[in-house]
């Protein structure tokens, strides 16, 4: 029996329901419910599931008089401060003999759920509520890392799509040993293949213990336990215990300081991860002084009376919403700051095993299946590192859409990073499309112009106009690379799209060493039709802005990349005009009406409309383009026009 100050109290005597259902909770009960859905071929026994809708203030009502209510009330208390408060709706799921899971579809609660549920062996007190796996309460427990090294071993030993064969290695690893006696110290390569782990963890302000030219050599000679940040410690532990010997970490494996050697490093990074034999996620630290093994929060004991005053025990605990989605061949979600990061993407991608070390719990993915404390084994589901192992050349580029899009929703600490942090994806994805190093162009891709070039600003995220602008050139403005909007694309690689335009020559100048990293230059030369028309941004900010064709009277909507701003310039013969601009970081919004831009049509449907870009006149490259923003409209609009030469830059 628990401890009494363990059990969440009440203050009164429970009234006698009876069997009537409660109108509100439906007594946390899937059957009997007008919206209950049935599976008659469902493998488990999970036959019947109910999602409902649940409002907070009717609930806060009805725990006094419904006892399930309260029940559920009660563990909302001590995971969702406030929630009676809130003005959303509580979902709550429920199925046959499993937990009962709660969620608020609300910003503060986003993608955090509480299990309700009866310890193991225990009866359950109505049919619909069951047990839920035990989670321990401590992340370094033996019974994680015993979770963590069963995954990898069931892996080895039986998926063969995990099995990578070798590739380049890092040019240096840190010698961590087997156990707490052996020393650390940096050891360069080339060695024998090698069983290593590698760390995928958030920077903050950067961690305290770094590799300099300065301090290489003792680097290789020692480094103290003791002088490593909380979370280098703990991978060290997490390699140790899994016995791995050899262990990447980005602060002390890359010379911090030495250009050439970081880009030889962000060079060869999807190798890095890829033949990694563990990539150790820490996706809740902030910042190298947290530490990967902080304690879980303990589950809660909840009373239950039923309606002879007989008591049941049950818990409650608070869970991310990490699953993997089937119906939606999502994969495994864990949340937390790491996966807002950039370049944690293609670390995740890139490699064949990973072990996320969530606030909650464990999950484990490779390329084959997904595992996690709470739940044991997803079979069947796609998987973060499986996403590139097999990519059909039917769908590679919505897979690199897909790619780009959720890469544009990450934030980098440094601007200069947007083309090196995916270039690791962009270098696997080559060879799933067959390319060549040049027909990658910052972003996109030779192949699959004109339609890569119809990305545009996503409606329904982040403004354009308020993300953060460029002070400096860091890509052409034909790709996404070149601004910091959330992107996304409306055209799917199956739908029935025509090309309007001849693509003469496209070709990137690189600005390092990386064939995928950083570009100093732009071009693509193309044929099309190019038209007039005229821009205006409303006096009260919305999210379009509005463009007029020649001869037309009807105005079009306009996904701007970017802030747009108007700016004079000098003519042919030294005449002022009026002209529009991407925003610098200093602009602001600012409405104008009626400035004279260019519009491109791009591409045609088959349900008889046209896709192009918005266009106006470099500040940078005499005589070319750069480009503003995306554009849908009729084909006559175009009728008639003429084709014309020009470069976008």
């Amino acid at each position: 029996m628990p401890n009494k100050h363990q059990v969440a109290k009440r203050s009164s005597t429970w009234p006698k329901t009876g069997r009537s259902s409660c109108k509100i909770c439906n007594n946390l009960d899937a059957k009997g419910h007008a919206a209950s859905s049935h599976d008659a071929e469902a493998l488990s026994g999970r036959t019947i599931s109910l999602s409902l809708p649940v409002d907070a203030l009717q609930l806060k009502k009805s725990r006094a008089g419904c006892r399930f209510c309260s029940v559920l009330a009660e563990a909302l208390d001590a995971f969702f401060v406030d929630w009676s408060t809130v003005r959303a709706p509580i979902i709550v799921d429920l199925g046959f003999n499993v937990p009962v899971c709660a969620s608020i579809r609300h910003v503060r609660y986003e993608d955090q759920q509480i299990e309700i549920y009866t310890s193991p062996g225990v009866r359950s007190p109505w049919p619909s509520i069951g047990s839920a796996a035990s989670i321990p309460l401590s992340p370094d427990s033996d019974a994680s890392f015993a979770f963590a090294q069963r995954c990898i071993d069931d892996c080895v030993s039986k998926h063969t799509v995990c099995q990578e064969a070798p590739a380049a290695q890092p040019t240096r690893l840190l010698y961590v040993g087997k156990d707490k006696e052996s020393p650390i110290k940096l050891c360069e390569l080339p060695y024998n293949r090698l069983k290593y782990a590698a760390l995928s963890h958030c920077w903050g302000r950067g961690p305290s213990i770094t590799t300099t030219k300065a301090n290489l050599a003792a680097r290789k000679k020692y480094i103290d336990f003791g002088a490593m940040p909380a979370l280098f410690q703990d991978a060290v532990i997490i390699a140790r215990k899994l016995g791995i010997g050899f262990l990447w970490i980005d602060a002390l494996c890359i010379i911090q300081d030495c250009r050439d050697d970081w880009e030889t490093e962000s060079a060869n990074m999807m190798n890095i991860y890829r033949c990694a034999h563990i990539t150790i996620s820490a996706v809740h630290p902030q910042s190298s002084d947290e530490r990967i093994f902080a304690p879980r929060r303990k589950p809660i004991v909840l009373e239950y009376k039923n309606t002879q005053g007989k008591c049941t025990y049950l818990r409650a605990r608070k869970l991310d919403r990490h699953h993997p989605d089937l119906g939606e061949s999502r994969p495994a979600r864990p949340h937390g700051p790491l996966m807002s990061r950039a370049w944690v993407l293609q670390e995740h991608l890139l490699c064949t095993r990973i072990l996320h070390y969530t606030e909650t719990e464990l999950v484990y993915e490779c390329r084959k299946v997904c595992r996690c404390e709470c739940t044991s084994t997803w079979r069947g589901c796609v998987t973060t590192p499986g996403l590139l192992s097999k990519v059909p050349k039917s769908e590679a580029w919505d897979v690199w859409h897909r790619i780009t899009a959720q890469y544009s929703l990450r934030k980098l600490t440094v601007p200069s990073d947007k083309l090196p942090a995916i270039s690791g994806i962009a270098q696997n994805f080559r060879s799933c499309i067959n390319a060549k190093d040049s027909d990658y162009l910052a972003g996109l891709w030779k192949s699959n112009l004109p339609q890569g070039l119809l990305w545009s600003s996503d409606s329904s995220l982040s403004a354009p106009v308020s993300t953060l602008r460029l002070s400096t050139y860091r890509a052409p403005s034909f790709t996404w690379a070149s601004v910091d909007t959330q992107i996304r694309y409306t055209h799917s690689a199956d739908e029935d799209l025509i090309s309007n335009v001849r693509i003469v020559s496209a070709s990137c100048t690189m600005r390092g060493m990386n064939p995928f990293g950083e570009v100093s230059f732009g071009c693509i030369q193309l044929e099309g039709q190019l038209i007039e028309g005229s821009l205006s941004a409303p006096h009260e900010h919305e999210f379009e802005y509005a463009l007029q064709l020649q001869n037309s009277l009807t105005t079009i909507k306009v996904a701007p990349d970017t802030l747009l701003v108007v700016s004079a310039r000098l003519g042919e013969a030294d005449e002022s005009y009026e002209t529009v601009t991407r925003g610098g970081p200093s602009d602001v919004y600012s409405p104008f009406d009626r400035v004279g831009v260019w519009c491109l049509n791009l591409v045609s449907s088959s349900h008889e409309y046209v896709s192009g870009l918005v266009l106006a006149l470099s500040p940078r490259t005499a005589g070319a383009y750069e480009r503003l923003g995306t554009f849908s409209c009729g084909h006559e609009y175009f009728s008639g026009a003429q084709k014309r030469k020009l470069n976008l830059v």
